[in-house]
């Protein structure tokens, strides 16, 4: 296990990309001490990309309380089959653990952040709303929140796609409804698919997931 508070001990990031490859790589989530603080300090990005679908993002709010500097979020969930190992036999000798999920409780219930005005985020699915509506509470000043469609990835095309987790038609409100419930001055919410006219920042952020 890997604690970014050594990694990056006697640096100061302003941004930060952290690839998941969907299950081989992870970080261990800690809670607030000094050389965290130190390391994050000046943290301005912050793009978590090939993170595994489906499981509790929560952890990921650590980094988000190390950093008050941080003005964008990017995140990426998706499973690539290019990327996964799927025979069982060799998950077996490769250690591969099956359980993907992350589990961290933060101390600071009432953590504020003052600095976060964007969130992005690239294959949404119904699982990240509680994770989502933690990040809105905490985030006061957070003006847009953005939900991009599941992406394919190009290695992947010939493999069936997923069905999408992007809630569309009559379920926007409804979705649109439970991440706002209960929230003063809620960030403006888009819903969005992939498109060559996305915005430039979110294609470049884009392009590095689909590299990754």
């Amino acid at each position: 296990m890997v604690k970014l508070s050594t990694l990056l001990s006697e640096t100061y990031v302003q941004d930060l990309q952290l690839g998941f490859k969907c299950e081989k790589i992870w970080v261990e989530p800690e809670c607030l001490t000094e050389r965290l603080a130190s390391a994050f300090h000046r943290l301005r990005i912050r793009n978590l990309v090939s993170i595994p679908e489906g499981y509790d993002l929560t952890w990921t709010m650590f980094i988000l309380e190390a950093a008050p500097s941080l003005e964008e979020i990017y995140m990426s969930a998706m499973d690539h089959p290019c990327e996964m190992q799927t025979d069982n036999e060799k998950r077996r000798e490769l250690l591969y653990s099956e359980e993907k999920g992350v589990e961290w409780e933060s101390p600071r219930s009432n953590f504020k952040h003052r600095r976060l005005t964007k969130l992005i985020i690239f294959g949404f699915g119904y699982y990240m709303v509680s994770h989502l509506r933690r990040v809105m509470k905490a985030a006061v000043n957070l003006k847009d929140v953005y939900l991009y469609d599941r992406v394919a990835c190009i290695y992947c095309q010939y493999i069936p796609p997923k069905p999408s987790g992007l809630p569309w038609d009559k379920k926007l409100n409804s979705v649109q409804e439970l991440l706002t419930q209960g929230i003063e001055l809620p960030a403006r919410i888009h819903f969005l698919t992939f498109s060559p006219e996305m915005d430039a920042d979110h294609g470049e952020r884009l392009q590095q997931t689909l590299c990754a």
